[in-house]
């Protein structure tokens, strides 16, 4: 059938639904046409049907106001994805940037629920205002960015205080950005947090940290990272008296872990089912112990670049830890017997 003959046929409703059924454009192979250009029509209601969307974008050329106009015409999107490169980035800011650029993802339908931000930028404060404004239905927010300056972290702690959302993800990888008091109002604000993840936040202090777990000890908080983060003397304890009902802990890159706290925390993590202590190299083989004699739900942990964990803890762990199912380790800690068990009990070991 000729393009003009369907065209005349079919009705727009019609239509739309013959395009939401395309796949996404970056599955067409290279001889598919591409619909939205066939006419305006066309590509009106291409636009119309469209549930996602991918943009890529260069901050120098992307404002605010022509991204929300655009996305106007795209009433029924539940998925958005929007890229956005920097440039003109000093090589030292640039060097210290996250490996992804800025990422905006929305999702899904009735209200928007989870939102990504990935970038090095001030456009995250415009986007956080819009969320403030619009978005209650939010649950789940991922915010890893440089450079949004004071006007960001003003602008952060306006959206925790004054958010409508009932949030229950939440993840912040804000080196320059996140301080005590973001930690604080998040505590006292979303008080039905389910997972909370802090990365590489060096303005956020050990007391920041031990305030903010003493004010969610009442959270039935189930996942909870803290990588790279001030983890001094006494933080452990007050994480274990705090957060009993964690499923999932990540405590890579702390290398002043110590064994004796550490144990004494895990103590109090009956229901923990995935541990992440890469990096830490202040844990020993004693921790090891610990794990499986204290946490006997774990199905995965994670004991990359742990210099004082040696192979015969390692082989100690697999054959005791009923419930495993997934170890990282590196090879050369990885014995015979370890190796042996590991098949025996379908158990996946990751050097990486």
């Amino acid at each position: 059938m000729e393009m003009e003959e369907m065209d005349r046929i079919l009705c727009d409703e019609q239509l739309e639904e013959v395009l939401r059924l395309l796949p996404p454009r970056s599955t067409f192979s290279p001889s598919t046409a591409d619909v939205s250009l066939v006419s305006k029509r066309w590509l009106r209601l291409y636009r119309s049907s469209r549930s996602t969307l991918s943009l890529r974008l260069s901050s120098g050329n992307c404002t605010p106001q022509a991204l929300y106009s655009f996305l106007s015409h795209f009433p029924r999107l539940s998925h958005l994805l929007i890229t956005i490169f920097p440039d003109h980035l000093p090589s030292s800011v640039a060097s210290s940037c996250p490996p992804e650029p800025a990422q905006l993802c929305l999702q899904p339908n009735p209200g928007l629920q989870e939102v990504e931000l990935w970038c090095c930028g001030s456009i995250v404060n415009d986007i956080l205002t819009r969320l403030l404004e619009n978005c209650t239905s939010l649950n789940s927010l991922l915010i890893s960015t440089l450079l949004i300056g004071e006007v960001g972290r003003e602008r952060l702690l306006q959206f925790i205080t004054h958010s409508r959302c009932n949030l229950r993800k939440l993840y912040l990888r804000l080196p320059r950005a996140l301080g005590d008091n973001h930690l604080l109002a998040v505590a006292e604000k979303f008080s039905g947090l389910l997972s909370l993840r802090l990365e590489s936040c060096p303005s956020v202090s050990h007391e920041g940290l031990t305030a903010m777990a003493l004010a969610m000890s009442n959270n039935k908080l189930e996942e909870l990272a803290l990588i790279d983060c001030h983890m001094e003397p006494g933080l452990l304890t007050t994480l274990g008296q705090s957060f009993r009902n964690l499923r999932k802990l990540d405590l890579s890159c702390n290398d002043k872990l110590a064994d004796e706290e550490f144990i004494s925390m895990l103590a109090s993590f009956n229901c923990l089912k995935e541990l992440y202590v890469r990096g830490c190299a202040g844990l020993t083989n004693a921790s090891v112990v610990s794990m499986f004699e204290s946490c006997e739900q774990l199905e995965t942990v994670d004991l990359l670049s742990c210099d004082g964990i040696e192979a015969e803890a390692v082989e100690l762990f697999v054959l005791n830890c009923l419930r495993l199912r997934q170890i990282y380790v590196e090879e050369s800690k990885l014995s015979d017997v370890s190796r042996s068990w590991a098949s025996k009990k379908f158990i996946e070991v990751i050097f990486r």
